[in-house]
C-alpha cells in the first residue's frame, strides 16, 4: 500500500500495480471512445450528405452508412469491455486492499483498536474498500474523457468559427462549475445521511442477525428497536430527500443552461454556414454532437463530481488508518531460553484505561513463582482480567515496571510476548473452521492428542471417529455442526491444553458450565499441566481453591495472598467474599428443596 504520506497519484498507482495490463487495457478504451467522439461527428455529416443524395435519386455512397454502423458497434463493444475490466480490476484490487487491511488491523496496539475514534474509523473505511477506491479512480478517468471530448468538441467548432469556439468555451466553464456544485451538494447530503444510515443498520442488524434470536424472542424487543430504526432511517431518508430538491431544482437550471449554449452557439455557427465555410451537414451532426455531451455531462457530472469529493474525504479516512501506530514487528523465532517462565513480577505499576482517569492499578506489587499456579480472585472492576492485558502487552500506558525472567516485557516483541501464553477468555472467538484446525491454531496435532485432551475436559463424543476432527464448525460451511455455550467452552479449553506455551491462563472461561464441572475442569486443567505455569482468574472460590496460591485484588493492588487455608484464617477480604459465596450457595440450596 501507499506509504503514510500517500496522495491520490499514489493510490492511483496501487490501483495500477495490482492489474497493470486491465487497468492499460481499460485507459485505453475509454481513449479510444473519446476518438470515436471526433469520428462519429464528421462520419454522422457524411451519412446526412447520402441522405441527401438519395433524397435527391441519385445513387448514393454506402461506406457513411457502414462506418456509422461500424462506430456504434464499436462503442458497444469498448463500453462492453470496460464494464467486464472494471470488475476484474475491483477484484484484483479488492484481493490486496482487504489483505492490507486485515494485517494492518492485526499488527495495531490493543488500546488503540478499542477507542471509539478508531472503531468510527474501521465503520468508514470497512465498506468494499476496493469499490471505493476503484470508483474514485473511474471518476477522474471519466472526468478526464469529458474534458477531452469539450477540448475535441471546441476544436472541431474552432475550425469553423473562432467567435464560437471561444464563446463555446466561456460558457463550459459555469456550465461546469454548476454541475461541480451541484455534485458537492449532493456529497454533503450522503455525508449526513450516511451516518444516520449506519445507526439504523446496526438496528437492522439486531432485528436480524442469527445471534440475537433468542434474546429477541425471549425480551420481545422487536417493537422498541424497531421503533429506533424506523426513527434513524426516517431521518436519514428526510436529509437526502431535502438534498434531492435542492439537486433537482439546480438540474433544471443546468438543463437550461445547456439549451442557452446551444442555442448560441448554433446561431453563431449560422455565419459561416451562410458563406458557405461549413456545409449544412457538417453544422447539423456538430449540433447533434453538442447535444449529446451536453446530455453526457449532465447524467455524469453530479455523480462524478460527488464521487471525487467522497473519494477525496475516503482518502483522508484512508490515509488516518495507514497511519495508526502499529505494534512493532519482531519477526518472532521461539526462543530457547523462555520455554521456561521462572518469574513474572509487576513492579510498582499505575495504569488507567485510555481516556479515563480511574486508576484500575495504583501502585500494584506482585511476584509470580513459575514453578506455582496461581488463582486471582477479587470484586468486579478490581483489574484481575487487566492483569493479563497488561501482562501480555496490550496496552502500553501504565506507569511502572512488568517482567518476565528479569526482563522489561517492553524489550520483548509484541509477537514473541504473546507467544509465551496461551489464554483462554471469558468472551472467546467461535471461529467456523473444522475441528482440528480450531484445537490447532496454526499448529499440527495429531488425532491421539485430540482425542485424549477432550476426554481429559469431558467432551470425547465430539471425535469419536478420526474424520470428526475435521468438519466444520458453525453453519457457515456445508456438513457444519453448532455447539451449545458450554461445549464452546470446552473446545476452547482443550485449545488451550494442546498448546505449547510455556504460560496457561484461564479468565473466567467456564461460566456457562456448572460448578460441580468447573471443578472437574479445574482439577482436570491442574493434574494436565502438572508442574506448568498457570494463573486461574475466577469467581467462584471452589474453582481458585485448587491453585497453589491465591492473589486478591482490591483498590488497584494486592490485598491477600497465600493458600485458600491461610487466607481463610486471616479473616481478610478472601474469608468475607469466601463465606458470602458459601451462604449463597446454601441459600440456593434450601431454596430448592422447599
Amino acid at each position: 500500500m501507499p506509504s503514510n504520506k500517500s496522495s491520490t497519484k499514489e493510490y492511483i498507482a496501487f490501483v495500477l500495480k495490482s492489474c497493470p495490463i486491465l487497468f492499460t487495457l481499460y485507459v485505453f478504451c475509454r481513449l479510444l471512445l473519446s476518438g470515436l467522439f471526433l469520428v462519429e461527428t464528421y462520419v454522422f455529416a457524411d451519412l446526412l450528405s447520402s441522405v441527401t443524395v438519395i433524397a435527391a435519386d441519385q445513387k448514393p455512397e454506402l461506406s457513411p452508412f457502414l462506418t456509422i454502423i461500424l462506430i456504434w458497434v464499436l462503442k458497444w463493444l469498448l463500453k462492453n469491455i470496460n464494464d467486464i475490466n472494471a470488475e476484474k480490476i475491483k477484484l484484483a484490487v479488492q484481493e490486496k486492499v482487504i489483505l492490507w487491511c486485515i494485517t494492518k488491523k492485526s499488527k495495531l496496539p490493543f488500546e488503540t483498536i478499542e477507542s471509539n475514534e478508531t472503531q468510527e474509523l474501521f465503520e468508514r473505511i470497512q465498506d468494499d474498500p476496493s469499490e471505493k477506491l476503484w470508483k474514485g479512480i473511474s471518476n477522474y478517468i471519466l472526468l478526464f474523457e469529458l474534458l477531452l471530448k469539450a477540448a475535441i468538441l471546441s476544436g472541431i467548432v474552432l475550425t469553423k468559427s473562432l467567435l464560437a469556439a471561444s464563446i463555446l468555451l466561456v460558457l463550459l466553464i459555469p456550465y461546469c462549475y454548476l454541475n461541480i456544485k451541484n455534485g458537492l451538494t449532493e456529497y454533503e447530503a450522503y455525508e449526513e445521511s450516511s451516518a444516520l444510515f449506519r445507526r439504523a443498520d446496526y438496528y437492522k442488524r439486531i432485528l436480524s442477525n442469527r445471534d440475537n434470536s433468542l434474546e429477541r424472542k425471549l425480551f420481545g424487543y422487536n417493537d422498541e428497536i424497531g421503533k429506533r430504526w424506523r426513527k434513524c432511517f426516517k431521518e436519514a431518508s428526510e436529509v437526502e430527500n431535502h438534498a434531492n430538491r435542492k439537486v433537482f431544482s439546480k438540474i433544471a437550471v443546468i438543463n437550461q443552461f445547456s439549451i442557452i449554449i446551444v442555442g448560441i452557439v448554433a446561431l453563431i455557427m449560422l455565419f459561416p454556414l451562410r458563406e458557405g465555410l461549413v456545409g449544412t451537414e457538417l453544422y447539423i451532426s456538430i449540433i447533434k454532437s453538442m447535444i449529446v455531451y451536453i446530455e453526457e455531462v449532465e447524467t455524469q457530472a453530479g455523480s462524478m463530481i460527488s464521487g471525487i469529493v467522497e473519494f477525496m474525504e475516503y482518502l483522508k479516512d484512508f490515509s488516518l488508518f495507514d497511519k495508526l501506530r502499529e505494534t512493532k514487528s519482531d519477526n518472532h523465532k521461539q526462543n530457547n531460553e523462555l520455554n521456561q517462565i521462572d518469574s513474572i513480577e509487576f513492579i510498582n505499576v499505575i495504569f488507567s484505561y485510555p481516556g479515563s482517569d480511574v486508576k484500575v492499578f495504583d501502585g500494584l506489587n506482585l511476584k509470580l513463582d513459575g514453578s506455582c499456579q496461581y488463582a486471582i480472585v477479587g470484586e468486579n472492576g478490581a483489574g484481575k482480567s487487566t492483569l493479563i492485558s497488561l501482562l501480555t502487552g496490550f496496552y502500553e500506558n501504565y506507569e511502572g515496571i512488568i517482567k518476565i525472567n528479569g526482563k522489561d516485557i517492553k524489550d520483548y516483541g509484541h509477537d514473541e510476548l504473546c507467544s509465551y501464553f496461551s489464554i483462554v477468555y471469558q468472551d472467546f472467538a467461535k471461529y467456523e473452521i473444522p475441528v482440528r484446525d480450531f484445537l490447532g491454531s496454526g499448529q499440527t496435532i495429531g488425532y491421539d492428542d485430540i482425542k485424549e485432551t477432550l476426554k481429559g475436559v469431558g467432551f470425547s463424543q465430539l471425535v469419536k471417529e478420526k474424520e470428526m476432527a475435521e468438519k466444520p464448525l458453525g453453519h457457515l460451511e456445508k456438513g457444519g455442526f453448532d455447539l451449545s455455550g458450554g461445549q464452546w467452552q470446552l473446545l476452547s479449553l482443550s485449545r488451550c491444553l494442546l498448546s505449547k506455551a510455556p504460560v496457561h491462563i484461564l479468565d473466567e472461561p467456564t461460566s456457562a458450565i456448572d460448578p460441580v464441572h468447573e471443578m472437574q475442569l479445574y482439577n482436570s486443567f491442574k493434574n494436565r499441566l502438572r508442574s506448568k505455569f498457570a494463573i486461574y482468574i475466577t469467581h467462584r472460590f471452589g474453582a481458585a481453591m485448587i491453585a497453589d496460591r491465591i492473589i486478591v485484588l482490591s483498590n488497584g493492588k494486592v490485598a491477600e495472598i497465600g493458600t485458600h487455608t491461610e487466607l481463610l484464617k486471616r479473616n481478610g477480604a478472601y474469608r468475607k467474599m469466601y463465606e458470602a459465596q458459601v451462604k449463597w450457595y446454601e441459600e440456593a440450596v434450601n431454596q430448592e428443596c422447599c
